[in-house]
């Protein structure tokens, strides 16, 4: 891999999602929270190496464009949404209407206490 890339564009050229610590090493400055590592996890494991390095990609980009606008805003909130804004792109997300809608379900039902 080239150094001339920016961070976040490793994940665009690596064929393998990176690890919760892979990620953590090159990025050591996003918020880490019990939520956010079930979301991590749950993509992880649900999208394909594409999909999921693009989820991961937009999360660090929303991150790093709200801290550089220095605005106050919820990191988990970011972070959770954007890890999870694709889900209606897999297997797990279909259903009867359109992939956003599919994956906003998914998402919601899986955020329940209990549910898998």
């Amino acid at each position: 891999m080239s150094s001339t890339l920016p961070d976040a564009a490793i994940l665009a050229v690596v064929s393998d999602p990176l690890s919760h610590g892979q990620l953590r090493a090159r990025f050591a400055d996003l918020t880490e929270t019990p939520a956010i590592l079930k979301a991590f996890d749950f993509a992880r494991d649900r999208m394909s190496p594409v999909l999921f390095n693009h989820v991961t990609r937009s999360w660090i980009f929303a991150a790093k464009i709200g801290a550089r606008r220095n605005e106050p805003f919820d990191a988990e909130i970011v972070a959770v949404t954007t890890l999870l804004h694709d889900l209606g792109f897999t297997a797990h997300g279909k259903g009867p209407h359109q992939f956003e809608v599919n994956g906003a379900n998914l998402a919601r039902v899986r955020a329940r206490p209990g549910i898998r």
